[in-house]
C-alpha cells in the first residue's frame, strides 16, 4: 500500500511548471507551484491516472495508490476549481471553505479512468486538514477506495474527552468524519498521531488510547496507523499499549500495563506506575491538549509537578546500579526533565527584573 501526500510526486513542480503552470493553482491571480494542483483541468486528470497505472505496471504487489494532496499548501482559485466546492461546506479547519468535494470529485474521475486498466487498484487518500469533511456534492466513492481519518488540529482532536463526549466539540466533528465516509463506499482507516512529535515529555494518554481504539473499531475502521516518533523515554508506555491495542482492541489495560512496569523498570514498578497513573487521573478535569501531544505543557502545573517529582525520586533511587533499569530509567527522567524546565521558565519569565532573569537561566540548567 502506497499511501502519504502525493501531488509533488505524482506531478512535481520542477517537470512541468516552467512549461504547464496551468497543471497548479492559481493563487490571487497567478499560478504558483508550490501549491496544490488545478484538479478541474483535464490534462491534470488524464496525467495522475497514467502516472498511477504505470506504478502498478511496474508493481504487481500494490494494492493502494495514493492521492492524497500535499500538506498545508493553497488551493487552486480558478473559476473550474471553485466550481467543484460547495460554499456552504466550510472546513472546520478555519480555512474557509472545505475542498472535500474538490478532492472527491478529482479522485471519482482518477479512479474511473485507473480501474479501466488495473480493476483491482485502489485508490487512498486522508480525510486531513481542508479536506476532512464529509462531502455533500459527491454522493458515491468510485471503486471502493480506502479513506484515512486523521484525527488532526484542535478541530477534530480533543485528547482530554472520551470521543464519544457529546460536550467535545472537536470530537464530535472528527465522529461526523467517522460515519461519514463509509456509506459513500469507502474503506475506513485511522491515521492517528499517539506519539508526541509536538511534545517530547511524557504523555498521559492511556485512557485516550484505550477509547479510541475501541471505539475505531465499533465504527468499522479496518486498521489504525500512527505516526511513530523515537521519543521512547518518555513515551514507550503510549507506544506499546498502542501496538498491544492494535492487535487486540479487548485487552485488558489494568493488566497489560502492570506488566510492563514490572517487567521495564523492576524494583522501581511501584513508583512508576503511580507515576503515570497519577498523570492519568487528573486528565478529564485538566486542561484542552490535541493530537501530537500540542498544549500539553498546560497539563504539568506546579501542583502537579509537586506531586510527579517525588516519584521519579523514589524510582531513581531504586534503580540505582541496577541495569538494565537504571538506564531506562534516565530515558523516562531526561523525558520529565521537559515539562519540569518549561514550568521554571515560565514562573521565572514572570520575574520582572534583570536579576529574576539571571536566577531563570541559573535553575533551568539544574532542573
Amino acid at each position: 500500500m502506497n499511501t502519504g501526500h502525493a501531488y509533488m510526486y505524482i506531478l512535481p513542480a520542477e517537470k512541468y511548471f516552467s512549461t504547464h503552470p496551468e497543471y497548479f493553482s492559481l493563487v490571487k491571480g497567478k499560478r504558483i507551484p508550490d501549491s496544490q494542483r488545478c484538479l478541474s483541468n483535464p490534462e491534470v486528470q488524464e496525467l495522475f491516472a497514467a502516472f498511477l497505472i504505470a506504478k502498478r505496471r511496474d508493481n504487481p504487489q500494490l494494492m493502494a495508490v495514493s492521492v492524497e494532496p500535499n500538506d498545508a499548501l493553497p488551493w487552486c482559485e480558478c473559476e473550474q476549481c471553485r466550481a467543484m466546492d460547495d460554499p456552504d461546506l466550510k472546513t472546520s479547519h478555519g480555512g474557509g471553505v472545505s475542498a472535500a468535494n474538490r478532492v472527491c470529485a478529482f479522485n471519482n474521475i482518477v479512479a474511473r479512468k485507473v480501474q479501466a486498466v488495473y480493476p483491482e487498484l485502489k485508490l487512498t487518500w486522508y480525510a486531513y486538514h481542508q479536506h476532512t469533511e464529509i462531502p455533500t456534492l459527491v454522493k458515491k466513492l468510485e471503486g471502493a477506495p480506502i479513506v484515512w481519518a486523521a484525527a488532526f488540529n484542535v478541530a477534530y482532536s480533543d485528547w482530554h474527552r472520551d470521543l464519544e463526549d457529546p460536550s467535545s466539540e472537536p470530537n464530535s466533528r472528527f465522529l461526523a468524519t467517522l460515519k461519514g465516509y463509509p456509506p459513500l463506499g469507502a474503506e475506513l482507516l485511522i491515521y492517528e498521531y499517539f506519539t508526541g512529535y509536538a511534545w517530547l515529555g511524557p504523555m498521559p494518554i492511556l485512557g485516550m488510547i484505550t477509547d479510541r481504539m475501541r471505539n475505531y473499531r465499533k465504527y468499522g475502521a479496518v486498521g489504525v496507523y500512527c505516526m511513530p516518533v523515537g521519543n521512547w523515554g518518555g513515551q514507550g508506555n503510549t507506544m506499546y499499549l498502542t501496538v498491544k491495542m492494535m492487535w487486540n482492541p479487548d485487552l485488558d489495560v489494568q493488566k497489560e500495563m502492570d506488566l510492563y512496569y514490572t517487567n521495564y523498570f523492576g524494583p522501581a514498578a511501584l513508583p512508576m506506575k503511580r507515576y503515570y497513573e497519577t498523570m492519568e487521573r487528573a486528565v478529564p478535569s485538566g486542561p484542552l491538549f490535541i493530537s501530537g501531544g500540542y498544549m500539553l505543557d498546560r497539563f504539568f502545573t506546579d501542583e502537579m509537578l509537586a506531586a510527579l517529582n517525588p516519584l521519579i525520586d523514589e524510582a531513581r533511587a531504586l534503580v540505582k546500579d541496577k541495569a538494565p533499569y537504571e538506564k531506562r530509567f534516565a530515558d523516562v527522567a531526561a523525558a520529565h526533565r521537559i515539562p519540569r524546565g518549561l514550568r521554571v521558565f515560565e514562573n521565572q519569565k514572570k520575574m520582572p527584573t534583570a536579576s529574576g532573569r539571571l536566577i531563570h537561566w541559573k535553575t533551568l540548567k539544574h532542573s
